[in-house]
């Protein structure tokens, strides 16, 4: 660095010649370079604040307090005893005591910059041990910035309330439009409610169909949500009722199919057996209830049709169909309002049914609550897991600096007997290793786009709000956080170290390489505790690969081999009666058992384990002849060849055949779990 700057007036302000070649002479190397750069560096300092007087001044002190360390510097030898050098007083001016702390920091800094720069093999391997530990903390925590901790893109989404039917077997149940419609009126807790559904149906274009995942809802949605249209107008009371041709559009369908023309609304589009009016395209960045639904319209559209659901379906009051959501009223607790929604659904009941009162429970809860479900324990272990993988490399480059610090030694001794007191040199260390783990955090923010980026493109689907993962600015001030405590953590041990050290012994081992009790004590408690964590960090790992090694040998009791599955959505004006239904599906079928790769066919309303299986309460008939009402049991509607399509095998009784149609008896074929559970000691 070249000892000049601009000071005062702007002249260049050099330090005094003399006592500059005094200063370059009397200290050998390694440690001449640091003592000339440092002196340069204040001089600097002083000059541009103070005037070159006042900087020649203190430059002449210092080299001239310097003179007996150096002296016994110079005839320190190894081995060699009985040399003293007591401490000097702190070289500091009363200008320098009254630096501002901003400034202070400053040139901590920029002597860390230098000590790095002097260091870059130490350097390295802290920045890229950081780097690693850091970015898988950063990763985790954009993925839970992203799913747990970001509001809903909804107005006040905190005031947003799902509300469910609670059945007697503690089961979650929805509303009939009919009771929804009725509790609605008599509810003040809300400030407007809405029902809803999901539905999927086809897109008929120029090109071809295309199946669009949407949502059928009651018209007061969207003003439960508070999200007004980018283009047009949302579902409205005052505009809309169940039954509606119109729609609202995503704003990703839009721009894919529809090239983001703003001229769309008002346009006529078929739909799935019927023309719709497009009356809206929403913002970019809004979905609901998740991320898959590209539309939204009215309830009961496909009232004349084969819709999943008709107006006939959505008048009857035991048709538990649809979903929930409401806009707490301001002021009004979850707890408040759960207890009168309750009491209007048991006063509903108690109208409309067997009027028996207080069998009916309900549940209100948050809607982000509800949203992310369980991944919150799921995202609380993977950070536990990351940070106890941060805690184990502090504690390594804690060992690595404390090593360091005995090789430092001397130079630090140096510099307080130039006049650093123990506070300056414990800063310079802490500032060092500051500026060590910033720079690893900048290389982790690198690692963490990349992990994130995997992350969302293996990520299973049922995360939710999986699209809006990434490192956002969130992740930023987390990883200057972590970077900083960490920093300081690490960069503790060798201050402390260096704080218990005398200058005198350190001048007079000239090797300066020495392990005080101290610092051995410090170091094999970091040790032990790297140890303890990597400890815990290998048998949870072994936990996990052994319960997904479990999991994975597990047989789900169906063949998955060599099996392909076909999801079929109809058009409704086409296929608008059963009988044409049925027809079409036994069309596929003798067309594809024609083809000699063909070995199996079959249909099905749901697939296993897809968790959207249709459910229904049943009685049972024990073998003493009484009548027994049992759970709720969940029912796939299957085809002949079926189980033969999946290879599940038949282990008592008869299967399907194309004889159990309509107008003939009333057939089941239940699972081993069924019967025996039922009937454990008979057929």
């Amino acid at each position: 660095m070249t000892p000049a700057d601009r000071g005062g007036a702007g002249r260049v302000c050099t330090p005094p010649r003399l006592f500059r070649a005094i200063a370059s002479r009397l200290f050998p190397e390694p440690d001449r370079s640091f003592v000339l750069e440092d002196l340069a560096e204040e001089h600097s300092d002083i000059a541009s604040r103070d005037g070159s007087r006042a900087a020649n001044s203190w430059y002449r002190g210092q080299v001239l307090r310097s003179v007996p360390p150096a002296v016994a510097l110079r005839l320190a030898r190894p081995g060699r005893r009985g040399s003293h050098v007591s401490e000097l007083p702190m070289a500091t001016t009363r200008r320098t005591r009254r630096m501002p702390a901003f400034t202070r920091l400053f040139q901590d800094l920029r002597q860390a910059w230098r000590s790095v720069v002097r260091n870059p093999k130490y350097a390295t391997i802290v920045i890229l041990t950081f780097a690693l530990a850091s970015g898988a903390n950063i990763a985790v925590f954009s993925v839970v910035d992203s799913v747990l901790l970001r509001p809903l893109p909804y107005h006040q989404p905190d005031r947003l309330a799902m509300t469910y039917r609670v059945t007697d077997h503690g089961d979650e149940s929805r509303f009939s439009l009919l009771d929804f419609r009725d509790v609605a009126v008599a509810t003040s807790s809300f400030e407007s409610w809405a029902a809803f559904t999901t539905t999927a149906r086809t897109w008929l274009g120029e090109s071809g169909g295309e199946r669009w995942v949407g949502t059928e809802s009651t018209p007061e949605l969207f003003e439960v949500l508070g999200v007004p249209a980018l283009h047009g107008r949302t579902l409205t009371p005052d505009a809309d009722r169940i039954g509606d041709p119109v729609i609202v559009l995503g704003h990703g369908l839009w721009e894919r199919r529809f090239e983001g023309d703003p001229g769309i609304i008002g346009r006529a589009i078929p739909f799935d057996g019927q023309t719709l009016t497009v009356v809206g395209v929403m913002p970019p960045g809004f979905y609901f209830p998740t991320q898959d639904q590209e539309y939204w319209v009215p309830l009961g559209q496909r009232s004349g049709s084969a819709g999943e659901f008709p107006l006939s379906l959505l008048e009857n009051r035991s048709a538990w169909t649809l979903l929930t959501i409401g806009r707490l009223a301001e002021g009004v607790s979850l707890e408040s309002a759960e207890a009168e929604v309750l009491a209007v659904t048991r006063r509903v009941d108690a109208a409309h049914a067997d009027g028996q009162e207080g069998e009916t429970l309900v549940r209100v809860s948050p809607r982000h609550e509800e949203y992310v479900g369980d991944t919150k324990r799921l995202f609380a272990i993977l950070l536990g897991a990351v940070g106890l993988v941060l805690a184990v490399a502090c504690a390594n480059i804690a060992n690595i600096a404390l090593t360091r610090a005995a090789v430092r030694e001397r130079e630090l001794a140096v510099r307080s007997a130039l006049g650093a007191g123990r506070r300056r040199l414990a800063r310079q260390l802490v500032a060092e290793h500051v500026m060590l783990a910033l720079l690893g955090a900048a290389v982790g923010l690198a690692v963490a786009f990349a992990v994130v980026r995997g992350l969302v493109a293996l990520g299973p689907d049922d995360i939710p709000r999986l699209g809006e993962v990434g490192v956002h600015l969130a992740a930023f001030g987390y990883a200057i956080v972590i970077a900083a405590v960490c920093g300081i953590m690490f960069g503790a041990a060798p201050a402390f170290a260096a704080s218990r050290h005398e200058i005198s012994d350190a001048l007079e081992d000239a090797r300066g390489a020495s392990l005080g009790r101290g610092t051995r004590r410090l170091l094999e408690g970091l040790v032990t505790s790297q140890i303890a964590l990597a400890v815990v960090l290998v048998v949870g790992a072994s936990l996990l690969a052994n319960s997904f090694l479990r999991l994975s040998s597990v047989r789900p009791g169906f063949d998955t081999e060599r099996v392909l599955i076909v999801d079929i959505d109809l058009a409704a004006d086409r296929y608008a009666d059963p009988e044409s239904i049925e027809a079409f599906y036994a069309d596929v079928e003798r067309r594809l058992l024609a083809r000699p790769a063909i070995e199996g066919f079959g249909f099905s309303t749901h697939l296993p384990f897809s968790g959207s299986g249709l459910s229904a309460s049943f009685e049972y008939v024990r073998a003493d002849g009484e009548r027994v009402e049992g759970t709720d049991m969940e029912i796939e509607v299957v085809s002949p060849g079926y189980f033969d399509a999946i290879g599940v095998p038949l282990q008592a009784g008869r299967d399907l055949t194309p004889e159990d149609q309509a107008g003939a008896p009333l057939v089941a074929v239940i699972n081993r779990t069924m019967a025996d559970r039922l009937w454990p000691d008979g057929d």
